[in-house]
């Protein structure tokens, strides 16, 4: 579907720019992405998302303002709330708090030196040893 990783937020932007190419101050298209401050292991959550609301056909003055990481699951932010919109964005932080970020496989969400969600390929055992000392 996308030919390169790296390129993954922009094309998923580019096939969605009414929601994820609009400025979040000014309200108008922008060359810029709000969707490009995640792991890339969570990417297919944030497709999905990201479909779910486009298939909502809400009025064009509700766009994401942000997608982001934070404390170890996904935050989606938008210019404008509703109930249906508010129950996507929340399943969609449920499943990142089970899904590896790095790789999309499961996981879940470690307090480390910072709150991470990783399955156990992608802590390592240096992490390891750290995130069972802290319990």
């Amino acid at each position: 579907m996308y030919d390169d990783e790296e390129d993954l937020p922009l094309a998923l932007a580019k096939k969605y720019p009414h929601l994820l190419m609009v400025s979040p101050v000014t309200g108008k298209p922008t060359e810029y992405t709000v969707c490009s401050q995640y792991p890339l292991g969570w990417f297919k959550i944030i497709e999905q998302l990201v479909q779910k609301v486009d298939a909502l056909n809400l009025p064009s003055s509700i766009f994401f303002t942000q997608i982001k990481e934070k404390f170890g699951t996904l935050r989606s932010y938008t210019s404008y709330h509703t109930e249906e919109l508010g129950q996507l964005i929340t399943e969609a932080e449920q499943k990142s708090a089970v899904t590896c970020e790095v790789c999309g496989e499961p996981g879940r969400t470690r307090n480390l030196v910072w709150i991470a969600t990783l399955c156990d390929t992608h802590i390592g055992p240096e992490l390891e040893l750290l995130e069972e000392s802290e319990e």
